[in-house]
């Protein structure tokens, strides 16, 4: 399943496949199976993903929350 947040973020940075890649020091096709959900980055290769498009790990690769699973 194709990481959509993923995606939406690189495009409304305007960068392509490539630039993400390039920025976060990883090979173009690694890029690419994050965004076609064929693989999940390692914690260091998230944390480069998310600046290079000016994000947050959570919020390109975490887990969606509901607020009735929130402990108090």
């Amino acid at each position: 399943m194709e990481n959509t947040k993923l995606i939406d973020k690189r495009r409304d940075c305007g960068l392509t496949q490539v630039e993400v890649a390039k920025r976060a020091k990883i090979a173009n096709r690694a890029y690419q199976n994050y965004e076609n959900g064929k693989r999940t980055p390692r914690a260091d290769v998230a944390i480069r993903i998310a600046r290079a498009v000016d994000s947050s790990v959570e919020e390109l690769f975490g887990a969606a929350t509901s607020d009735s699973s929130a402990k108090e």
